[in-house]
């Protein structure tokens, strides 16, 4: 999308919500992506024009506050993060901890960049999403918020050392190994309970 465009969303009436998680957020360098949450039905017509060009995803209310309602990831990240990278908020969204539903959330995301991370251009900052986002579980998880978004800086900073993709990996994997240690420990139980549940309604 055109940055003209994004600025008139802001002033538009049916766009709820525009929220600028670009790296600046997470303390490194303009990667990421703005995130818009428009009215049902709502559609968006891009003006093509000589401005910059921005990495948008958006989302219709229905779709966003579905995602409240299961307490995912990015909610809790937009409600936390500075003012100063709210763009425009409708109300102030006040989201409730769910830890095993942080945890689907995060083993999703995980998955899904994994899958592919071979053939992604930014295999770093890719790599270092998961990272932040398991800490961001963490944190959400045992101070019901998100603490600091910038402690993850270095980790970015040491991925960027590796191109070799079998290096990259290995210092990823080393990198998450006690966020991902944390998390499960905090929720293996309530998914082995979640199992143990559904086993009985089978029967």
């Amino acid at each position: 999308m055109h940055k003209t465009t994004l600025n008139k969303l802001i002033e538009h009436p049916e766009v709820y919500y525009i929220y600028d998680l670009r790296g600046a957020v997470f303390g490194v360098d303009n990667l990421g992506e703005y995130i818009v949450v428009v009215k049902d039905g709502l559609i968006i017509e891009d003006e093509l024009d000589d401005s910059e060009i921005v990495k948008v995803s958006i989302y219709s209310s229905s779709e966003w506050f579905k995602l409240v309602i299961n307490g995912e990831i990015l909610p809790w990240i937009c409600a936390c993060i500075d003012k100063k990278y709210i763009l425009k908020e409708y109300i102030k969204l006040l989201m409730t901890t769910n830890p095993l539903q942080l945890r689907k959330c995060f083993d999703t995301t995980k998955n899904q960049i994994l899958s592919n991370i071979e053939e992604v251009e930014l295999k770093q900052f890719n790599l270092w999403k998961i990272i932040l986002f398991a800490r961001f579980c963490n944190q959400i998880i045992e101070n019901h918020k998100i603490v600091n978004f910038r402690n993850s800086v270095s980790d970015y900073q040491e991925l960027k050392k590796y191109n070799n993709f079998d290096e990259l990996l290995n210092i990823f994997n080393t990198l998450i190994n006690s966020e991902l240690n944390l998390l499960y420990k905090s929720t293996d139980e309530l998914l082995k309970q979640e199992k143990i549940t559904k086993l009985q309604q089978k029967k």
